[in-house]
């Protein structure tokens, strides 16, 4: 251990959680608007190639082909999203659940130890190392 490295504070690891949850919750939101966007472009496709007209076999094929395509692609963003709707939920009911107060507990009892160590280490290296 290098005892001029300063030790992470609290506020530090607080903050350094609270960058991982922004990050997080950006990257969640990104697939969201990506997945509402993937919808939104394909049902308009949808609708401009479900125009009637005089239209040949060739065109028809065609034009059937990229329908399923955009079907396709839409049944995939809508699964995404329903996933994540899932995700999102479990990782709530986690969060509420009995588990996570003892949890709870055991990372506060876990942060004093620590800080206890973090004090002690101090002591010790103000006595022998750094007098």
């Amino acid at each position: 251990m290098d005892p001029t490295r300063p030790v992470m504070s609290e506020n530090d690891a607080h903050a350094g959680n609270s960058a991982n949850l922004d990050a997080q919750e950006e990257a969640v939101n990104k697939r969201i608007d990506a997945d509402v966007h993937t919808l939104m472009e394909n049902y308009k496709e949808i609708l401009n190639l479900s125009r009637i007209g005089a239209k040949d076999h060739y065109d028809v094929n065609r034009e059937a082909f990229q329908l399923e395509t955009r079907a396709d692609s839409m049944v995939r963003a809508v699964q995404s999203l329903y996933l994540l709707s899932n995700a999102l939920k479990l990782s709530l009911l986690l969060s509420q659940s009995p588990m996570s107060e003892a949890r709870n507990y055991e990372v506060d009892q876990l942060e004093k130890q620590t800080q206890q160590y973090q004090q002690e280490c101090a002591k010790l290296l103000k006595e022998h190392w750094l007098s």
